[in-house]
């Protein structure tokens, strides 16, 4: 039985904040594979003592052990350099690769992404932690088009956004594991369309991609990484990308 196999067996009998941080390994094992103790906790919303306790759940003496069981299941995607080669170079490569695969995403969903926006009251740009960064770049920059933005970069805030969101806005959520806080909860209960609703995140399987309208997967950088590389990188690339194909719909 592999670690993914294991938690799945042992889910059901973890304590709450236990079980919150193996659903984000769960979710997104390859990249949970590359935090360290205090992003896996942060990502899960919980402290690194729940790290530690569900790493003594499943048997590892601590999680440097979880981490390397975890990160021994991976699979070096086609073509991926060597971890012989230089770790910068390496980083350098599959940071550029993400960025450009960016190119290869589905242009029709993206600009339906941008229309929402320019034909909304109110753009809501929501993400926890790191995920607050690309929420923070694009309601920056969309204000900087004169487009009415607000952001929100933590539970609390994200949850009185959500509950003020209608039928006029457009709500986007930046969140690379598509797990913490990502449930449209308030939002739905005003009967915000779901066209409206966007989950922006790097995980192909996001546990709570049923409950947005549009889901974007971005290419991930940290991927079968055998270093620490951040997907958030990548995500503001992608906004500095929605933008320009904001600008172009407010300058026709």
């Amino acid at each position: 039985m592999n670690v993914l196999q294991q938690i799945e067996s042992t889910i059901d009998s973890l304590a709450l904040s236990e079980a919150k941080v193996a659903h984000v390994i769960l979710d997104a094992p390859e990249a949970a594979s590359s935090f360290s103790i205090a992003r896996l906790a942060e990502e899960a919303e919980t402290s690194t003592s729940a790290v530690q306790r569900l790493c003594q759940s499943l048997g590892f003496s601590g999680y440097k052990e979880l981490r390397y069981a975890l990160a021994s299941q991976r699979l070096e995607p086609e073509g991926a350099i060597g971890d012989d080669g230089d770790p910068l170079l390496q980083a350098v490569d599959r940071l550029a690769s993400a960025v450009a695969a960016l190119s290869r995403l589905d242009r029709s969903l993206l600009d339906e992404l941008a229309q929402s926006i320019v034909s909304s009251s109110a753009v809501y740009c929501m993400g926890v932690y790191r995920s607050g960064l690309p929420a923070q770049k694009l309601c920056m920059d969309l204000r900087d088009l004169k487009v009415l933005a607000l952001d929100a970069t933590d539970v609390v805030d994200t949850t009185h956004l959500m509950g003020l969101a209608d039928h006029d806005t457009c709500v986007i959520l930046f969140s690379v594991a598509g797990s913490n806080i990502a449930s449209r909860g308030g939002a739905a209960q005003r009967e915000v369309p779901a066209e409206h609703t966007w989950l922006v995140t790097t995980n192909a399987r996001p546990r709570v991609g049923k409950e947005w309208g549009h889901v974007i997967v971005l290419p991930s950088a940290a991927a079968g990484f055998a270093g620490q590389l951040d997907d958030h990188t990548v995500m503001m690339a992608f906004v500095e990308l929605l933008v320009q194909l904001v600008r172009a719909r407010l300058e026709a």
